[in-house]
């Protein structure tokens, strides 16, 4: 595939997946604000709500202010409650007269459906003077209807609060079938409860309120703390529980569609209003927005390509040039017969890049054929190297051979330790130039360590002791080849001084919290402290990651490189700890994770 063509399906594609990113963000964002406005629009109504349904009711509270603030009123409606249900005296008229006239009068009356008052007696005026559609006062229907509120009860446990009652049939109306929402309170008189009074109004007021008839899918509850509902639009059932103030919340309803929620409470009332918005409802919104996205979309990403074709075609036209000059060159001219090739001049300085890479391709010709003429002393020299590497793989075996034409002179001449010693030292050679694997089992680390101690013991003869104690679980761990040998080396060398000394190693094996642990030990006088620091220090400096070879400290070398080797081979899986306890102690382990 040309590179022209490579160049614009990568940048087609490029300009394609950071449209359609661009096109996504916008309109993720377009949604977010989306949302963001219907929050703000639903909190809106709802304060809107909270103020209108509080005037509302402040309303009826100074209408029933306005009637309990005359003392003719409650004179009159005292004289009534104290002459029982006597329907004919002079007093009791008088004393209804009186109160029609102050209803009547009261401007604030005629603004709603009905203005109330009654006894449990069966007492019952109200302001709907010129209607006869209501209960007859101190008739056994006043009676019964009296004893039928059950919210009465509440107002006589608490005679100095009112109720606020939603939805209901006006109790009043012969007919029933009125539908009003009412205020009503206890009437006292000098401490003593007389009756009740009540400001009902239609429930289409409460419905003007609550109504938002210009928005689809908009519903509306308004709820008391105590439960009881004051309106709920029908079919709006929901129980959204206490969302926190200002805060819009997303309700997944089963069978219903999803809705987007607020919650507006009025402490004045004790009334928590809900209006939530459907999100199905918003569908034609994001419909557009997806569209209106799309419509962006589509020629940005045209004239992305378009701009992906041109600039691909700028870019490789040079190279399509230089392409075109060498395929006219002979297929043979780059190696057998660079003399007869002449150099390339296609490109201009103007384009940097590609004339740096014509100049790059024609002192390459020209090199070449400086490498033909090479060719042959280069290939003489690999055949030499080749040769050493013949003789150096030589060495070993002669070192081999001569081991056994000592070993076959001892069994002559009957010792059977010189056999011994020249069998132990070629199996030593043999495992420390084995260059095959970088790693070997603790056995063969063992193994090898095992015939470098019978050799130091046929120098040391009764004056070294060793002992080698691993379980046989950890034989089969694998560790770096050639790393128990030059410990047990340094404790020979460092651990004890004197020839007559009884030198003692002991390597022991172990687990610790499940992980493998070896301990190699003399009896000598252990590490002095300075020594032991500059030690600890130079682990410490490995551990980093500075595997560079030590200047300035020249003992000790053999821990030193054992534990770089064994650090950069098990990647800092094991560490190396060094101590005193009745000798030089040396202590691999593997890490516990970190």
């Amino acid at each position: 595939m040309k590179m022209s063509v490579k160049l614009i399906i990568l940048f087609s594609v490029l300009a394609a997946v950071v449209t359609l990113a661009f096109t996504f963000i916008s309109y993720h964002s377009s949604l977010d604000n989306l949302y963001a406005n219907t929050h703000t629009s639903l909190n809106t109504m709802s304060t809107m709500m909270q103020t209108e349904i509080e005037d509302y009711i402040r309303l009826m509270d100074y209408s029933m202010e306005e009637l309990t603030s005359n003392s003719v009123f409650m004179d009159s409606f005292h004289t009534i409650s104290d002459s029982g249900d006597i329907e004919y005296s002079v007093n009791l008229v008088n004393a209804q007269t009186q109160m029609s006239r102050i209803m009547y009068e009261a401007p604030l009356s005629s603004a709603f459906f009905r203005v109330s008052v009654y006894n449990r007696d069966g007492f019952f005026l109200t302001s709907r003077f010129e209607k006869t559609d209501a209960i007859v006062s101190f008739s056994d229907e006043a009676r019964d209807t009296v004893d039928s509120l059950e919210y009465l009860e509440r107002l006589d446990n608490n005679p100095y609060g009112h109720l606020i009652l939603g939805a209901h049939p006006d109790p009043w109306s012969i007919r029933g079938n009125v539908l009003v929402f009412t205020d009503v309170r206890a009437v006292m008189y000098h401490g003593e409860l007389i009756g009740y009074l009540e400001v009902s109004a239609p429930l289409d007021d409460l419905a003007n309120i609550f109504l938002v008839l210009e928005q689809e899918g908009i519903s509306t509850q308004a709820i008391f703390d105590n439960g009881d509902d004051l309106f709920r639009m029908w079919k709006d059932d929901y129980d959204y529980g206490d969302i926190p103030l200002g805060e819009m919340l997303h309700y997944q309803i089963e069978g219903a569609s999803d809705r987007l929620v607020v919650r507006q409470h009025s402490k004045t009332l004790g009334l928590d209003i809900y209006i939530s918005q459907e999100i199905d409802a918003l569908g034609n919104t994001r419909s557009a927005i997806l569209k209106r996205s799309l419509m962006i979309m589509l020629p940005i990403l045209l004239f992305a390509v378009f701009m992906v074709v041109l600039i691909s075609l700028g870019l490789t036209r040079s190279i399509r040039k230089l392409q075109g000059k060498i395929n006219e060159l002979p297929a043979d001219a780059f190696l057998a017969h660079t003399e007869n090739t002449g150099p390339v001049h296609v490109i201009t300085p103007r384009d940097p890049e590609m004339y740096e890479l014509e100049q790059t391709f024609n002192n390459m010709l020209t090199k070449l054929r400086e490498s033909h003429d090479n060719e042959v002393s280069l290939r003489e020299g690999t055949l030499k190297a080749q040769l050493n590497a013949l003789q150096l793989q030589i060495n070993p075996h002669f070192i081999y051979n001569t081991l056994n034409i000592i070993s076959a002179k001892g069994l002559e001449s009957g010792s059977e330790e010189i056999t011994e010693l020249c069998d132990q030292f070629a199996r030593m050679l043999r495992y420390s130039t084995d260059v095959r694997s970088q790693t070997a089992t603790l056995r063969e680390e063992l193994d090898h360590v095992r015939n470098y101690l019978y050799l130091c013991k046929a120098r040391y003869e009764d004056h070294l002791e060793f002992e080698i104690d691993v379980p046989e679980e950890m034989m089969d761990t694998v560790i770096p080849r050639l790393t128990l040998q030059p410990l047990v080396e340094n404790s020979l060398k460092y651990g004890v001084k004197g020839a007559d000394f009884q030198r003692r190693i002991l390597i022991l094996g172990y687990y610790e919290e499940g992980k493998p642990v070896l301990i190699v030990q003399d009896n000598g006088d252990g590490f002095d402290w300075d020594t032991l620091s500059r030690l600890r220090k130079t682990f410490r400096r490995i551990e980093k990651g500075d595997l560079s070879e030590d200047s300035g400290f020249d003992g000790h070398l053999g821990l030193i490189n054992t534990y770089r080797r064994i650090y950069y081979y098990c990647h800092g899986n094991f560490r190396m700890d060094l101590y005193n306890e009745n000798g030089a102690v040396v202590k691999l382990y593997e890490r516990v994770g970190e």
